[in-house]
């Protein structure tokens, strides 16, 4: 479902409206670049006036094809828990908390959007203060789930169900999100009720359902860090760590600040010469990463004559190029690697393993067989129909799909003989009983010597149950929770590269990332996991900030709790917050509809903004 976050960042592109667009006539761009036909006969629209676009008579509803459900077990028991699963989504759409409430166990936990929940009040408070997407007036919502790929596997007093929630919707342009649930039920006085409630919305799925091609969708978000040049690496981090929090790596040249997911780092040797700054303009750029390098510059042939270089670079194989308006930007193709010596893998936890019982010990054993990359031990533990979630993969059903999963994601990490190049602590281990089946959760710290671009902290729930009187795990999650920390920003939010014409840059972006921006008269936005990489153009009135050719031109905005209190900070360090046409209306404190944002100048002459999102 839409977290927080999400909702949040619908709001950066102010007034788009996908259906009704019309094409725009636009200039030939200011750049040597050749473009291809493929860009200049096929440009993207530009949204250029505000309207619903989404079928109002949908928002508030939920869809759901009950016969196409997999049951494991007694068919009308699954369908009352498939019920269950109906009201679930609809009542937490039309926000009726007190309902929802209802449907829980007095001693059920729920984790979401990065946070657990395992009180009634903490369940309770959640609830009520999750976003729902927009909500119009009139309307609670202006969503629409249509629930699908339900199994729903049961065992006497006790069930476990995992599907997909397809969202679509949008009351000032149109979206698309997808969702991945499993949640796990009892039988309490002849009531289903739930226990446990998991969900991600970081899986991509190959079989969803396809959209029209202008609705824009983070089904299949791609993933990007931003860069800043920094003349003085100290001076650029003693002016981000109050806002930021202390860098995650720091080198003689860089520092890397984790955001959720994707990484905020300052260089002070560039990877190109184009990466260099102008004082008080944008001057960073994205690394966004890809497959295979390789592959993308067959592609990117496909779309004109681009100015590139491969090149080593931080943890991967990079291709420097430039964009349609001549903005610099690096694609890069992850490496890892594989030793053939011992790497050691650990694992700890803050309960000593003798004080925890049996089965969690158990817990622990298929943690360290996943350090160790060990398959076969892992496969003696799973039940024939065990489900496997891992939001940085996939989600698998049985022991085979599972084993081959699991290949995959550790190919992902740096290892050797004996498993993972990396150390796990495991922390907050709980466990209850939930008539027949025992959950046992924790959180998870992964990290990996010698690269902090591999580290992970999650949250884990295992469900475990007695199969011909042998505890067999029945239901595994890995879900990324991110570290909390006290500072004003809790993520990047979005980018913003300078284009020449929106049409032209947006066409070319789309076909290399296969998404679908959203867009308004002067803004285009790519999903990635947890951010938008967006560009700004300047076809409606007047002209905003411009590229230069042959250089780094972005600039990133951070999402925070408070923009008062980040604009403080800001003049206590004598930073300059100017007026820029195309980015602000107005220096300092600028109103925008559903957030307030802040731009200055940071230490370094880099543009840099900060958004606070208002309740809507």
């Amino acid at each position: 479902m839409l977290n927080n976050k999400e909702a949040a960042l619908l709001w950066v592109a102010f007034w788009a409206v996908l259906s009704a667009c019309s094409q725009q006539t636009v200039e030939t761009p200011n750049t040597t670049i050749k473009l291809s036909k493929a860009i200049t006969d096929h440009p993207l629209a530009v949204q250029t006036e505000s309207a619903y676009v989404t079928d109002q008579s949908l928002w508030g509803t939920v869809a759901y094809d009950h016969s196409n459900t997999s049951v494991i077990g007694d068919p009308s028991e699954g369908e009352k828990i498939a019920t269950l699963i109906e009201d679930y989504n609809r009542h937490w759409l039309l926000r009726e908390n007190d309902s929802l409430a209802q449907l829980f166990t007095d001693d059920a936990l729920r984790f979401r959007d990065g946070a657990l929940a395992d009180t009634p009040a903490a369940i309770a408070a959640a609830l009520s203060n999750e976003s729902r997407g927009e909500r119009p007036e009139g309307f609670p919502t202006s969503l629409h789930l249509s629930l699908r790929d339900m199994t729903i596997d049961i065992s006497d007093r006790s069930a476990i169900a995992s599907y997909r929630v397809d969202i679509l919707g949008g009351a000032r342009w149109e979206f698309a999100d997808i969702g991945t649930l499993s949640q796990v039920f009892a039988l309490v006085d002849g009531n289903w009720r739930i226990a446990a409630h998991i969900e991600t919305v970081e899986l991509s799925d190959p079989n969803a359902p396809p959209l029209r091609e202008t609705t824009p969708t983070r089904a299949a978000p791609f993933r990007f860090d931003f860069v800043y040049p920094a003349k003085d690496l100290d001076r650029a981090i003693n002016f981000y760590t109050p806002i930021l929090g202390p860098p995650a790596y720091r080198s003689s040249t860089r520092a890397s600040f984790l955001l959720d997911d994707m990484f905020f780092e300052l260089e002070t040797e560039p990877l190109d010469r184009r990466a260099t700054g102008q004082p008080g303009t944008g001057n960073g750029y994205a690394i966004i990463d890809v497959a295979s390098v390789a592959a993308l510059e067959e592609e990117l042939s496909l779309l004109g004559d681009w100015p590139k270089k491969s090149t080593d670079c931080f943890q991967g194989l990079c291709l420097a190029t430039e964009d349609t308006a001549g903005n610099f930007l690096v694609w890069r193709e992850r490496i890892t690697t594989e030793n053939d010596v011992v790497v050691g893998p650990t694992l700890t936890t803050d309960v000593p393993q003798p004080s925890t019982t049996p089965l969690a010990q158990q817990a622990l054993g298929v943690m360290k067989a996943w350090m160790s990359a060990d398959t076969e031990q892992i496969a003696d533990h799973l039940a024939p129909s065990c489900v496997w979630m891992d939001d940085a993969l996939s989600i698998g059903f049985g022991v085979e799909a599972i084993s081959n999963d699991l290949h995959t994601r550790w190919g992902q990490l740096n290892r050797g003989i004996d498993g993972l190049d990396g150390d796990l602590v495991l922390s907050d281990i709980k466990q209850h009983t939930v008539d027949g089946k025992t959950l046992i959760y924790f959180s998870a710290r992964l990290d990996m010597r010698g690269t902090v671009h591999q580290n992970r902290d999650f949250f884990v729930l295992q469900v475990w149950e007695n199969i011909g009187g042998v505890p067999q795990l029945t239901l595994n999650t890995f879900v990324r929770q991110p570290k909390q920390s006290d500072v004003p920003a809790g993520s990047l939010d979005y980018t913003g590269y300078p284009v020449n014409t929106l049409g032209y840059a947006g066409r070319y972006y789309k076909d290399l990332l296969s998404t679908e921006p959203y867009r308004d008269d002067n803004w285009f936005g790519f999903w990635s996991t947890t951010s938008v990489f967006g560009l700004v153009g300047g076809e409606q009135g007047e002209r905003p900030f411009v590229p230069i050719t042959g250089q780094s031109n972005g600039y990133a905005d951070f999402s925070v709790r408070s923009a008062e209190e980040v604009l403080a900070y800001l003049k206590s360090t004598g930073a300059e917050m100017p007026l820029v046409a195309g980015i602000n209306d107005q220096a300092g404190l600028d109103p925008q509809p559903g957030y307030i944002q802040v731009l200055a100048v940071d230490s370094e002459g880099n543009l840099v903004n900060f958004s606070e999102y208002l309740e809507y």
